[in-house]
């Protein structure tokens, strides 16, 4: 009898380069990421830039594009709490709301991501 030893790899069965989330520090790929709740969102710049990230309303096939009725700029943060995340991506009073991203999916995975909203946005 023989035995036959199966690996399986990550590729394999995200069916795609990457599903884990990005190592800390690590800035995920520029792009257009789809959601399973949300509207679209587009990462324009890597992580320590400011305004780096963009909600795009009324986009919710992962193409950031067709009946874009408004967009929200925020600042990309990466961390287990979105609090602590967004303060330290632009400093404590800089942000109102923190919006997690974990639902985002498409190409890969923005879990432990956070996009930190500025006031009068």
């Amino acid at each position: 009898m023989k035995l036959r030893v199966l690996v399986v790899t990550a590729a394999a069965i995200c069916g795609m380069a990457s599903c884990a989330s990005a190592p800390p520090g690590a800035s995920p790929p520029v792009g257009c990421y789809d959601s399973t709740d949300m509207w679209d969102v587009r990462i324009t710049d890597p992580l320590g830039t400011v305004g780096n990230v963009q909600m795009l309303y009324g986009s919710t096939d992962g193409t950031c594009g067709g009946a874009v009725s408004s967009i929200s700029v925020g600042t990309l943060a990466q961390g287990g709490d979105g609090q602590v995340a967004c303060n330290a991506a632009v400093g404590a009073g800089n942000w109102i709301e923190q919006v997690g991203l974990s639902t985002f999916t498409i190409p890969r995975s923005l879990a432990g991501y956070w996009m930190c909203l500025p006031p009068g946005r």
